[in-house]
């Protein structure tokens, strides 16, 4: 179940186009694509999309859908943040949570 649920919340931001060493993906979707310039918009980006997936479990990935707001939200806290890759500031989705 984790890894369809991690699976799906991956398919539901974005398309994958780049593997990260520690087992991160960067996402790509519209709001995302090509990065950002600074940590603050992207944040701001990725916290639009969190949001708006909280609240509208129909737009999560199937596993999701079934998960109350407040753990949708803690899920996606777990395994997404923004990282400074090649100079851009870039979502990153983890399938097995954020590295420590």
């Amino acid at each position: 179940m984790k890894t369809l649920f991690v699976g799906a919340v991956a398919l539901a931001l974005a398309a994958p186009v780049a593997a990260q060493s520690a087992g991160g993906v960067i996402l790509t979707n519209t709001e995302f694509n090509g990065g950002f310039g600074n940590n603050g918009q992207c944040t701001a980006a990725l916290a639009k999309v969190r949001n708006h997936q909280r609240l509208h479990a129909d737009a999560r990935g199937e596993a999701y859908r079934n998960l109350s707001a407040s753990a949708f939200q803690k899920a996606s806290l777990r395994t997404t943040r923004c990282e400074k890759i090649d100079g851009r500031h870039r979502v990153v989705f983890y399938v097995d949570g954020i590295p420590r």
